[in-house]
């Protein structure tokens, strides 16, 4: 029987064959998968038995009847796993079987999949119109874009040059150096004014170590640091701090380096260099080191008057037997007692905060270690100029400081201080005796009497100040036989 009917085994529609007891004798794959059994299991069971319809169908009650094709019904059916579709069926007599039995051939359409696939196919369809249209619709926006496309550009290459002049001149207002470099170390095509002035010329398209004019045993670990800075292996604040931070500037400028990051979704572009040029800030901190140390001076010719005038003879000494010593021929120089006399005056300046002193010293101590290494003519004329200026600081150091104290800041004899009261207590002691009244007038004289101009002359400022602050002009306060 399987090779009467194996023809049908390839068809895609659902076949079966039945006897006279509407009995499967035969079905494909196709109408087992419909009925949800396999087709060897189909085989054993009746049409009634393996599908149900919701409406009788005439041919099926008496197969016997049927001897021609009947019309296509279409009908709903439900298959032995409750499978519910719609069908067309059709029965035609066949090929009587081997035994002679009469046997009946059932076409079957699924209905259902046809629907489905069209309603499928209508989707696609519908889809692909909508398509359609949306590509007509961007076709016509497209070349309505492409009409005014120019004139679009051209504003907004015209808004992008006003922006970029925009952020050109605040950074130019700034007076700082901006430029930013990439991964590789090149500079962009972008830099403020200032680095003309600042960086001693514009950064554009140079490295960014050549911009920062490292010398050439730097750069490798320039670039190890900036390979870092971009990799984001650390936080970029304690990675920054680690590069250059002063810029060589050949007037004496002090330029301040900072790097900060330039991102973009979070990853590193680039890197944006500001350049400050500080030397203002530099020299007010400067004068104001200054300042404390020469208050830390006064305070020690104060309270450390005898000490000081020790110090003070000691240093003497030594500077002028050092110029002494460095008049002879260099060849002759004891090297060690020349360090011994800087190092004790640098030491002995500083611990008294005589300080332009003890750096000269020390510069001299820097020439004399040149000179140690190459003990040449010019090296020695050098240690001798230094060790004159150290004596001149040291000089200036002791005029201004009888500037304050007056005369007898570093006299050698002994002074004592006397309140005046004790001077007229001595005068009234000796007033009775007429004998002792030159050495009382004497007294009076020469140790409480002062010049009248020394007494008044002090109030020329304050006269001057009041008279400004009560905007009157007045003329300076003039003494004669004061």
């Amino acid at each position: 029987m399987k090779t009467a009917f194996q023809l049908f085994d390839t068809l895609l529609e659902p076949c079966f064959v039945l006897n006279q007891e509407s009995k499967i004798v035969y079905c494909n794959e196709t109408a087992a998968t419909l009925c949800g059994v396999t087709a060897r299991k189909a085989q054993r069971m009746t049409f009634k038995e393996i599908l149900s319809f919701n409406e009788p169908i005439d041919w099926l009650a008496d197969l016997g009847t049927v001897t021609e094709a009947t019309p296509y019904k279409e009908v709903h059916y439900k298959n032995s796993d409750q499978v519910e579709g719609k069908i067309q069926i059709t029965c035609q007599e066949t090929t009587p079987g081997e035994a002679g039995e009469r046997l009946w051939l059932v076409f079957v359409r699924d209905v259902t999949l046809e629907e489905r696939l069209q309603k499928k196919y209508r989707g696609e369809l519908e889809q692909k119109e909508g398509y359609i249209l949306e590509l007509q619709k961007a076709q016509s926006e497209l070349e309505k874009y492409s009409k005014n496309l120019e004139k679009m550009v051209a504003e907004r290459t015209a808004e992008l040059n006003q922006v970029n002049q925009l952020m050109a001149a605040l950074l130019d207002s700034l007076g700082q150096g901006f430029f930013v470099f990439d991964a590789a170390g090149k500079c962009m095509d972008f830099s403020s004014k200032a680095c003309e002035s600042v960086l001693e010329g514009r950064p554009n398209h140079k490295f960014v170590w050549e911009a920062l004019k490292l010398p050439t045993t730097q750069v490798e670990g320039f670039k190890k640091w900036m390979t870092t800075l971009f990799a984001e292996m650390l936080p970029f604040e304690d990675l920054a701090v680690l590069g250059p931070n002063i810029f060589p500037h050949s007037q004496g400028q002090h330029i301040k380096i900072e790097y900060f990051p330039l991102k973009e979704d979070s990853a590193m572009k680039g890197v944006v260099v500001v350049a400050s040029n500080i030397t203002s800030l530099v020299e007010a901190q400067r004068e104001a080191a200054s300042e404390r140390e020469n208050a830390r001076l006064i305070l020690n010719l104060v309270n450390k008057k005898h000490q000081i005038i020790r110090f003070v003879r000691e240093t003497q000494i030594i500077l002028h037997g050092l110029q002494e010593f460095l008049l002879k021929p260099h060849e002759q120089w004891d090297l060690d007692e020349i360090f011994r006399c800087l190092h004790t005056v640098k030491g002995g300046c500083a611990s008294y905060n005589v300080m332009p002193t003890a750096e000269a010293a020390h510069e001299a101590e820097n020439r004399l270690q040149n000179f140690r290494k190459d003990p040449s003519g010019a090296n020695a004329d050098n240690l001798r100029r230094q060790t004159v200026y150290v004596l001149t600081a040291f000089e200036t150091f002791l005029a201004e400081s009888r500037a304050i104290f007056g005369p007898v800041a570093f006299s050698e004899e002994r002074y004592i201080e006397i309140p005046v009261t004790e001077i007229h207590a001595i005068c009234q002691e000796i007033h009775p005796y007429s004998q002792l009244k030159p050495l009382q007038l004497s007294l009076q004289q020469r140790f409480i009497c002062e010049p009248i101009k020394d007494f008044f002359e002090p109030y020329n400022d304050v006269l001057l100040k009041v008279a400004e602050q009560e905007g009157k002009s007045v003329q300076p306060l003039a003494i004669v036989n004061g």
